[in-house]
């Protein structure tokens, strides 16, 4: 019953990748730690706090698609993933997801 170990259950999964995504970005880390809980070990009731916005169809998708790839390229221990013409680094994936929750919560 060790509270760092809590899971969150998510009946609807429309929402799963997403938010998966901006839960790992640098703005959802500075709002947790800055206004939330300032320790580095995440609870439950520290996750409830968090305002998530729920995006609109085309960001939604822009970000799950991304989620998924960056998952591919770590289970496939891959430097590079080629996705709609372009080759994609973790990293890549990674900044363009952390510019679009920026944009989804009116920060850019």
């Amino acid at each position: 019953n060790d509270v760092n170990f809590k899971a969150a259950a998510i009946e609807d999964q429309t929402y799963i990748f997403y938010l998966l995504g901006i839960l790992n970005t640098k703005l959802i880390f500075s709002i947790k730690f800055n206004f939330i809980n300032s320790s580095t070990a995440n609870q439950q009731c520290d996750i409830d706090l968090i305002p998530i916005k729920i995006p609109n169809e085309s960001d939604l998708k822009f970000i799950e698609e991304r989620v998924k790839l960056c998952i591919n390229i770590q289970e496939n221990n891959l430097s590079k993933l080629k996705y709609q013409s372009k080759e994609y680094s973790l990293k890549d994936l990674e900044n363009e997801i952390e510019e679009k929750t920026l944009k989804i919560y009116g920060l850019t």
